[in-house]
């Protein structure tokens, strides 16, 4: 009876072999799930291309390689302070509408929302940091986000007006025209944008007259004297934050983390 019993005993216990395998499909069905997730939603999916149409409302604005070209130049009193230049930090957005970005651009509480560098609603697509030193003349082409039509500029002055500090620019779009007169016709495309801008002591201003405005029509040459858009407010009076800067340059910026060098994508 006693043998019995201890046969019956070791007969209960597990089985090595099939606790094996149930850990071998166990890591199997592991593998497996987070394949199926990474399939899902794990991989990027590429951007979509721009598309033509005869009318210029409905063209499809892809992503564009380079499709933003900024050149900037700064006076050597750049957002001066207490009678010394700064470096500026300025903010770049692309957007698909301009509607939430227009009311930030009108107050000193929505400029200080605008040199977060973030997204601030789901109409921008891309947002780009981008520190500027005294004296400093620096070209930066970025990538036209997919969607995006809109640019718009918020920098970080020490004493300035949302008026003096924020700009948005249109992309217009390309137009071609082919063949002649009862056979004309006319095609529009994703266009790129070319702006530059001068920076000056408290104020951005474009450099060259002819360029497009957000309303479309020809924009002349504004001096560096704060018209532009957005409207009147109190002035901007931001801390002092630490950036490197050349020699003569004490390195503050107006807004923002501590400056790199060149652009940085939000």
């Amino acid at each position: 009876m006693a043998a019995y019993t201890k046969l019956r005993i070791l007969s209960t216990a597990p089985p090595l072999v099939p606790a094996a395998t149930t850990l071998k499909f166990a890591l199997l069905a592991a593998m497996l799930a987070l394949a199926g997730l990474q399939g899902c939603g794990g991989s990027a999916q590429p951007p979509r291309p721009s598309a033509e149409s005869e009318d210029p409302d409905n063209v499809l604005w892809g992503f564009a390689d380079k499709g933003v070209r900024l050149e900037l130049s700064a006076s050597k009193d750049l957002n001066a302070y207490e009678s010394k230049a700064h470096s500026l930090l300025i903010c770049v957005y692309q957007l698909d509408k301009r509607d939430a970005f227009d009311p930030l651009a009108g107050t000193q509480d929505g400029l200080e929302t605008l040199l977060q560098c973030a997204p601030f609603d789901k109409s921008v697509k891309s947002s780009v940091r981008i520190f500027l030193q005294p004296g400093e003349n620096a070209v930066h082409a970025l990538d036209r986000a997919e969607g995006a039509q809109f640019v718009g500029i918020a920098c970080g002055f020490y004493e300035s007006t949302p008026a003096q500090s924020v700009r948005l620019f249109q992309i217009q779009p390309k137009k071609t025209e082919s063949g002649h007169l009862f056979w004309k016709s006319t095609i529009y495309s994703a266009g790129a944008l070319d702006l530059s801008l001068h920076l000056g002591a408290n104020a951005v201003a474009e450099k060259d007259a002819g360029r497009q405005s957000p309303d479309g029509k020809d924009a002349e040459s504004k001096k560096a004297d704060g018209k532009g858009a957005g409207s009147g407010g109190n002035q901007s009076k931001m801390p002092d934050i630490e950036s490197p800067g050349p020699g003569g340059n004490d390195g503050k910026s107006a807004a923002g983390g501590k400056a790199n060098a060149g652009t940085e994508s939000i």
